[in-house]
This record gives structure tokens, C-alpha cells and sequence, in this order.
């Protein structure tokens, strides 16, 4: 597992990712003749390879790749990993995940180490794909526990945000947490069901601007208005907005702390009115 974790991590931190979802196709297409991991990488799909060969669709699932979802392959003379996919499939998550395990199979070296069996290297790079498109540690931190909140947020299948789910529970090592190190705006944005405030905050115990205490998970690719909660008088303020009872820094529009819920020095000193002003 470590290999595995260590391998997504160095991906990551290569391309400079830190928000999810994660388009895999765009990803193997920013590894084109970048020299990552000391290898070249090509992308192609099935159709672009039957209209240069001259076979049919199920020719080339049944006879070339032997897959109905994509293969990959190393040409040593040429030294070129190929990922090829299946186009033609509808399913636009299931292309992902193909991608995304086929990558697996490129950047854990299956192709030059002799040495797993192809079961075991199936599993390694089914591993990769779900740490790489939704990191179950991710989701323990985020404590999101609705199989299909994942399908929606990362962009997998509902049977792949299953087995994720199911895998929140395992140890995990030092690559796993660097992993969630890079993803901590994404794991602690909150947003409040009363008022619809969207804020950051790791220990949010309620919601900054009115207080209420029923918060949730919130992906920043998702669509909300976004009301302005915060007057000129506060905006133009020169000092800062603070929590006297624990000294956090607050944002100009916080009336409460979320971590302590104690009442802001803006509201405190009326520069900030009641939430829902008209």
C-alpha cells in the first residue's frame, strides 16, 4: 500500500493538484512528454486505433486489448507507455476509472517488472484509481458517508464510491496523510443549511455568520448563490475581526466564532448587523 500511496502522492505533487474531481484524461494528457516518472506516455482511444487499423470496434476489444475498457501497453523500442480506452463506451465515470487504473498499471511499473502475478497487479492498479480519483481518507476527514454525495462530488461510479467507503476504515501510512494534507480546503469547507454561508474551517462546531449548528460537506464545483453577508462599515474596517474568548482571526463577515460560537468583535461593537439585513 505504500508504493501505491507513494505513487498518487508524487502524481499529485507533480501536477500541483489539491481539488477534487480529478479528470484523469486530463491528467495522462499533462504527462505527455513531461518526463514524469522518467517515462512517455501516450493517450489514444479505441476508435482512433480502428480507424488506423482498419478492424472493427469488437474486433479490438475482443482480439487486440482483450478489454471492453481500455488496455495499456510498453513499447520498449520506442520506450512509450500507451493508454488506450474505449470511446465508444457512454459512461462517462467508467471511462475515468479505466484511465485512471490503466495510469496504475504505467506509474507502479507493471509493464517492466516481471515479477506480479496479474491478479495482483489488477488490484494494485484498481488501488491506484480509487486513491487517486477519491482518497478514502479524504472522506474520513470529511466524514462523508453517502455513497452516492461521493459518486456526485468525485465523479465515480456509485459501486466505486461503495468500495472506497468501505476502505475508510483501514490504517493508513505517511503517503496517505500527505495526500490529505494537500486537500485540506477541500475536506473543511463547510456550508451552513440555515443562511448558506460557505466558510473554511477545520473545527467548525456552527456556522460563522448566524450561528446555526446543522453545517455540511461542500464541494466548491458545485453551483450556490452566495449572498454578500458583510456591510461597508465592517469591509472598510482597518482592524481586525477577532474571537475574545479563544483569539481566533475571523473573516469580516463572521457575527460568531465556529469553532467557540462566542460573538464576534464586530458584532460585539454593532459593525456588523443582524445576518439576514435587508
Amino acid at each position: 500500500m505504500d508504493k501505491i500511496s507513494l505513487a498518487v502522492l508524487n502524481l499529485l505533487e507533480f501536477l500541483n493538484i489539491s481539488d477534487y474531481p480529478i479528470n484523469p484524461l486530463s491528467v495522462v494528457k499533462k504527462l505527455e512528454n513531461s518526463g514524469f516518472h522518467e517515462t512517455n506516455i501516450m493517450l489514444s482511444t479505441y476508435s482512433e486505433y480502428s480507424k488506423f487499423s482498419g478492424k472493427s470496434l469488437d474486433y479490438i476489444c475482443e482480439k487486440v486489448f482483450n478489454s471492453k475498457d481500455g488496455a495499456s501497453a510498453f513499447d520498449i523500442k520506442d520506450n512509450k507507455y500507451l493508454i488506450i480506452y474505449n470511446d465508444a463506451i457512454k459512461n462517462s465515470m467508467r471511462i475515468r476509472f479505466t484511465i485512471a487504473h490503466e495510469l496504475g498499471h504505467v506509474l507502479l511499473n507493471h509493464h517492466t517488472e516481471s515479477s506480479k502475478n496479474e491478479a495482483f497487479a489488477e488490484a494494485e492498479a484498481d488501488l491506484f484509481a480509487q486513491n487517486l480519483l477519491c482518497h478514502p481518507l479524504i472522506l474520513k476527514r470529511a466524514k462523508i458517508k453517502d455513497y452516492e454525495q461521493v459518486s456526485k462530488s468525485f465523479k465515480i461510479s456509485n459501486h466505486a464510491a461503495k468500495v472506497v467507503l468501505n476502505s475508510t476504515g483501514r490504517i493508513f501510512n505517511q503517503y496517505d496523510h500527505k495526500i490529505l494534507d494537500r486537500f485540506y480546503n477541500f475536506v473543511h469547507t463547510k456550508k451552513c443549511k440555515l443562511c448558506h454561508k460557505i466558510f473554511i474551517c477545520e473545527d467548525a462546531e456552527a456556522c460563522p455568520v448566524c450561528a446555526y449548528r446543522r453545517l455540511e460537506f461542500y464541494h466548491s464545483a458545485e453551483n450556490c448563490y452566495q449572498k454578500n453577508y458583510c456591510k461597508e462599515d465592517a469591509e472598510n474596517c482597518e482592524k481586525e475581526n477577532i474571537c475574545e474568548s479563544c483569539g481566533k482571526i475571523l473573516g469580516k463577515d463572521f457575527r460568531y466564532c465556529p469553532v467557540c460560537k462566542t460573538q464576534s468583535l464586530y458584532f460585539k461593537e454593532n459593525i456588523l448587523q443582524e445576518w439576514d439585513f435587508k
